[in-house]
């Protein structure tokens, strides 16, 4: 999930820096011959389990553009002042993994050259490579040991809000371990690549679902767990206004129930003032509703001098008092290429007055 969020998250930076540019899938091509704008490490996880004396391969992929300069005469709508900006169609390629210079944050820990990752001792590390003055994201790697308990990652987040009497727990164990695995006290299977995904039932309330893999080779084990809180929608506290932020601007908006549906209303302002003209699009309507799993499930629109913004917004409850997700927006009008954004959110409800956190936490009325 987290890799795709950083493709996302790239693929959003680019109108930042080509202003109203479009972001495609990456391509096989491998071409050295140009200079990218932006490289990113291609890999399924953010979190890479390795054994001492394994090894594991990245892929990198570079933001290419082949752009040409047109200068714009303004009367308005972005700015008062001509200026330039560049029409491109941005492709993700391929790069050999020899150009790059590759880094370990611990090379005593991993050490990594030509993209091939070696783990060295028990430990974690951080991965990432560098063409000229451009970083990648970086990939952490933990390193264990066969004489050690296995590594255990669960999958976030660590607490949650659901309004269902089941959810999914998932995560990963190191593949190469002979581990027995459990989930709230049902031994499961994992895949090739040691990743698991399991439906738990669940009490109304507090679920602590504890799991456990043990390393059958020497016994240890290692143990976590993840708070799942299970409310009728009714129960959970979730109406009323909400605040948060988005990038660097705060929105908000309400929950209410209407005839059984918890229905959201409100607004966010998404700030483009990088793509060179003083462009803050304000008041883009949240319009939608929390389903029946309690995920949140909005659309965004607003027509604002002759551009035509649409997208959506989507999240989860964390608990009762806080709310995160994700959204995603377009920009066109007519003549203009379409400029695509996707970013992360976040959003509390404030405690009423008279009530405590405690109160809220709990769903307490």
């Amino acid at each position: 999930m987290m890799r795709e969020l950083n493709k996302l998250l790239l693929c959003g930076l680019i109108p930042v820096l080509l202003i109203f540019t479009a972001c495609e899938e990456p391509t096989e091509n491998i071409d050295d011959t140009r200079e990218p704008i932006a490289i990113f490490l291609a890999s399924e996880v953010d979190t890479l389990l390795l054994l001492v004396n394994n090894t594991y391969t990245l892929a990198v992929q570079g933001i290419f553009a082949e752009t040409s300069e047109n200068t714009v005469f303004n009367s308005g709508v972005l700015a008062e002042a001509s200026y330039t900006y560049l029409i491109t169609d941005t492709i993700a390629e391929s790069i050999n993994v020899s150009r790059p210079n590759w880094y370990s944050s611990n090379q005593s820990i991993a050490t990594v050259s030509a993209g091939k990752i070696t783990g060295r001792a028990a430990g974690m590390a951080e991965i990432w490579a560098v063409i000229g003055e451009i970083f990648s994201d970086t990939l952490v790697v933990v390193v264990s040991s066969p004489q050690l308990p296995p590594e255990l990652i669960l999958d976030p987040p660590p607490v949650q809000l659901v309004f269902q009497d089941s959810t999914t727990v998932s995560g990963r164990i190191p593949a190469e371990l002979d581990v027995t695995l459990t989930v709230a006290g049902d031994t499961i299977e994992y895949n090739e690549n040691g990743e698991f995904s399991t439906v738990v039932a669940l009490v109304t309330g507090e679920n602590d679902i504890r799991v456990v893999a043990i390393n059958n080779a020497n016994g240890l084990s290692t143990t976590k767990s993840k708070l799942i809180i299970f409310y009728q929608l009714d129960q959970a506290g979730i109406t009323g206004y909400w605040e948060g932020e988005t990038l660097t601007r705060p929105f908000s908006f309400n929950i209410i129930e209407l005839f059984g549906v918890y229905v959201i209303d409100g607004t966010m302002t998404v700030d483009f003032t990088m793509l060179g003209g003083p462009l803050i699009v304000q008041d883009i309507i949240i319009a939608g509703q929390v389903n029946e799993d309690g995920t949140i499930d909005a659309s965004l629109r607003q027509e604002w001098q002759g551009f035509t913004i649409t997208g959506t917004l989507n999240g989860i409850f964390l608990d009762s008092g806080t709310a995160e997700g994700s959204y995603g927006v377009k920009i066109r009008k007519d003549g203009w290429p379409t400029a695509s954004v996707s970013a992360t959110w976040w959003a509390k409800r404030p405690p009423p007055s008279g009530s405590s956190a405690n109160d809220i936490q709990h769903g307490n009325k």
